[in-house]
């Protein structure tokens, strides 16, 4: 509701779509309004734990046409680690059967996801944000699958600044947005 709230403000009804369900439950449907629309779509992926987006339905999305963003947690592999045979038929169902009962590491897991996604999608770049501390997370940015949009060379320049900022740089940040700092490194304004 709340992006359909947001498209609102910016596009015109008839131009744009917003599919209010489990994407997870219903790829038929999605795939079908893909083909009715002959629709370019903008995706984005947010897997939660153990949860989310089935490998098998990934696998079927990005062979239409669309950009896809995915916020990939490496905690599934800490979740692995811990049990790791009986939680792999959990990770099986988000990175797939071939990555998750070959994976030996935490890090195949993710390289194995990525290498699945690429053979799909060559155009797909990842970028590691760091938390200052052992936690990070990756965004996974998947382009069209024939020609590489003109977007894409911006955000192998933004991934390069990106990956060298840790926590305490992006608190540092938003401090200033907010306003409570007067530039960034120097000390914050007094009340």
């Amino acid at each position: 509701m709340a992006l359909a709230k947001r498209l609102a403000l910016v596009r015109e009804p008839r131009t744009y779509e917003v599919i209010g369900y489990d994407a997870g439950d219903h790829i038929d449907s999605i795939e079908r309004v893909l083909a009715k629309h002959k629709a370019h779509y903008l995706a984005f992926v947010d897997y939660e734990g153990l949860g989310g987006f089935p490998w098998p339905n990934m696998e079927r999305l990005l062979r239409h046409r669309g950009d896809l963003f995915i916020t990939f947690i490496p905690n599934i592999g800490r979740v692995l680690a811990r049990d790791w045979e009986g939680d792999r038929e959990a990770i099986a169902q988000l990175v797939g059967e071939d990555v998750a009962f070959n994976a030996t590491t935490q890090d195949d897991l993710f390289t194995g996801y990525l290498e699945n996604i690429r053979r799909i999608r060559p155009n797909s770049l990842d970028i590691r944000i760091q938390s200052g501390g052992s936690y990070h997370y990756i965004l996974i940015f998947c382009a069209g699958q024939k020609r590489v949009p003109g977007w894409f060379d911006a955000l192998k320049t933004l991934k390069s600044k990106i990956e060298t900022f840790d926590g305490l740089d992006v608190k540092e940040a938003l401090d200033r947005v907010e306003g409570h700092q007067a530039t960034l490194g120097g000390p914050p304004d007094a009340p």
